[in-house]
């Protein structure tokens, strides 16, 4: 079965908990991803492979920018372009609602996911030293990424 990419809505919110546990540490519990679709712009997509989830994408928008909060593939169903398609999905769906440019953060040591970023159009506008602060690790700096997505003829 192919790859399916949908938006997320109230009934995915212990999904997208569990995707985030599997994919990035440390994990957002499920009240965390309800608070954050309380907050008015959050937009979420998951992606299913036979109809399993395996991804997903949560974005806030505010005006003409939005902010990519995070993006993650369950680490058996990486490197097959499941990332991609959740960032060309949020890029159309954000676009189709007005906004020109989009953000976010990636730590400087995620060599996979700044080649993904940088594949798609971003580039680094600044850096944000120790940004990425998990217990019993060396913090790690953040690049912040800005793409204009005002044309997603390249997307």
């Amino acid at each position: 079965m192919p790859l399916s990419i949908c938006p997320a809505g109230r009934r995915e919110y212990a999904a997208l908990a569990e995707l985030h546990g599997r994919c990035l540490d440390p994990a957002w519990s499920a009240e965390s991803v309800s608070g954050l679709f309380n907050t008015p712009g959050t937009l979420g997509l998951i992606a299913r492979l036979d109809s399993q989830p395996v991804g997903f994408a949560l974005c806030r928008r505010a005006a003409e920018e939005s902010k990519i909060l995070a993006v993650g593939v369950v680490a058996e169903k990486r490197r097959r372009g499941v990332a991609r398609a959740l960032l060309d999905a949020a890029v159309a769906m954000l676009v189709a609602d007005g906004v020109q440019f989009l953000f976010l953060e990636v730590a400087e040591d995620n060599v996979a996911a700044r080649a993904l970023y940088t594949a798609a159009g971003f580039t680094a506008v600044g850096r944000r030293a120790d940004y990425y602060r998990n217990p019993g690790a060396k913090p790690v700096s953040a690049l912040v990424l800005r793409r204009d997505i005002t044309s997603c003829e390249d997307s």
